[in-house]
């Protein structure tokens, strides 16, 4: 899948495209809506914000700090190890205690990190939201895009910021699918 940018600075303007979309087939959760204006956004039904755990750069930078902490808890491990620390219970609780404990430590100060910072997906939009405009983006399968442009060509003040690599189809479908399981299947 592909995700195609577009900004506007009417909400109506892209609350009416979002509409458009939805008509012509296309799901809602392939449409997000990124604004500093929070309460313009969810006084428009037919907008589907970005979630607000998406705006920071938590998930990432998060992961990242995992990755150091296993690295860290895989070097704490292998010099216990080298030591013989495991050869006694002392040593083997310590060893552990370090190693879950780095660990977790790592992953949190990545998570603290990434909850200040902007999800840098959207670093490049940054000046663009700061000077009030609202950025609409959705994922397209290529069978769609024709009819995306269609769409978008039609809506006056819309502008075209171009494209990039979306999120997997299996995903986009699993937003749609496990609400609607949940909802029909677990009343």
């Amino acid at each position: 899948m592909k995700r195609y940018f577009y900004s506007g600075d009417d909400l109506d303007r892209i609350e009416a495209l979002s509409r458009q979309l939805e008509s012509a087939g296309f799901d809602r959760v392939q449409m997000h809506v990124l604004s500093k204006d929070d309460t313009g956004v969810d006084s428009h039904q037919g907008i589907h914000a970005v979630a607000s755990i998406m705006k920071k750069d938590l998930l990432a930078s998060g992961l990242r700090g995992a990755m150091v902490g296993a690295a860290f808890a895989l070097v704490v491990v292998l010099v216990a190890l080298q030591t013989h620390a495991f050869t006694t219970p002392a040593g083997t609780v310590i060893a552990l205690f370090l190693a879950i404990g780095g660990f977790g430590f790592c992953t949190w100060e990545g998570g603290l990190f990434g909850i200040q910072t902007s999800n840098r997906r959207f670093a490049r939009f940054q000046s663009l939201l700061d000077s009030g405009q609202h950025l609409f983006f959705i994922d397209v399968d290529r069978a769609q895009t024709a009819a995306l442009r269609r769409v978008v060509e039609s809506q006056p003040g819309i502008q075209s910021l171009g494209e990039s690599r979306g999120l997997p189809r299996w995903w986009v479908k699993s937003q749609r699918e496990v609400p609607r399981f949940l909802t029909q299947t677990l009343p």
